[in-house]
Formats: C-alpha cells, sequence, structure tokens
C-alpha cells in the first residue's frame, strides 16, 4: 500500500508541475506541433490524477517522452531563427 500511495504522489507531483507551452511566431507548423504536445500533456495529467497514477508507470514515461519532443521543437527553433541570421 505505501508503495502505491508513494507512486501516486510522484504522479501528482509531476502531473501538476507547470509545464510552460513555447511559442514559434516565426514557425507556425512548429508553434501547432508545441500546442499540440501541450494538450497531450494536459490529457495525460488527467489520466494520471483520474487513475490514481496506476497506469504502471506508463503515463509518467509518455511525459518523458513529450518533454523530450518539446526539446527537440525548441532545438529546431533556435537552430532555423540561428541559420536565418
Amino acid at each position: 500500500m505505501k508503495a502505491i500511495v508513494t507512486g501516486f504522489a510522484a504522479a501528482l507531483l509531476l502531473s501538476s508541475s507547470v509545464w510552460a507551452c513555447p511559442e514559434f511566431p516565426r514557425h507556425p507548423n512548429m508553434h501547432k506541433a508545441a500546442a499540440d504536445l501541450c494538450a497531450a500533456h494536459q490529457a495525460i495529467n488527467a489520466a494520471i490524477e483520474a487513475n490514481k497514477a496506476e497506469l504502471g508507470g506508463h503515463a509518467m514515461e509518455a511525459q518523458k517522452l513529450l518533454n523530450q519532443a518539446m526539446g527537440q521543437l525548441e532545438q529546431a527553433a533556435k537552430f532555423a531563427n540561428e541559420k536565418k541570421k
């Protein structure tokens, strides 16, 4: 029982963290992709809360992958902006 409660607390901590959704005004397609990633992150948070984090760790893993994807979008925008200078 303690492990379940601890896992749930960790999931809520992860899911309740503020996730900044960046804007890419010079890159409308990447801006749309970032908005979609933010929506997916919010939906996963809702799933974690609704299921009391009993999702086998897969939802938290999905959040990690969304974080990686957002990082890649940010790097791509930075690269494109620097290339245009």
